[in-house]
């Protein structure tokens, strides 16, 4: 699946500071709906060129509901070290989010 990167809390006049606010993947319903199950707690990632995986957490009203997004501290660090944040307004990165099996996942820059 083809995912966009995300971008949010940031106070006013803080949206081109890279260090301020959330990162992460926006997942479209029909993908979450089909890829993922409301009875995970977490899918685990491996981001391309990282040797860690991680767990984002997927049991929360927000993502079942409006808000789709996949959110971790990590996902900010490795798009600072992909040197693609801040983008240009309405032209977030494009990631293919794969299903590797189960809740594990793994994501690589487009």
């Amino acid at each position: 699946m083809i995912v966009t990167g995300y971008r949010c809390g940031f106070q006013k006049g803080e949206s081109g500071n890279p260090l301020k606010g959330s990162y992460g993947f926006r997942v479209s319903i029909e993908d979450r709906d089909t890829l993922f199950k409301k009875e995970w707690d977490y899918i685990i990632l491996k981001l391309e060129g990282e040797k860690i995986d991680f767990k984002v957490k997927v049991k929360k009203k927000s993502f079942w509901n409006s808000c789709r997004e996949l959110i971790h501290y990590n996902i900010k660090l490795w798009f600072l070290k992909k040197k693609i944040i801040p983008w240009k307004r309405n032209n977030p990165p494009k990631i293919l989010l794969e299903n590797i099996i189960d809740n594990k996942f793994k994501a690589k820059l487009l």
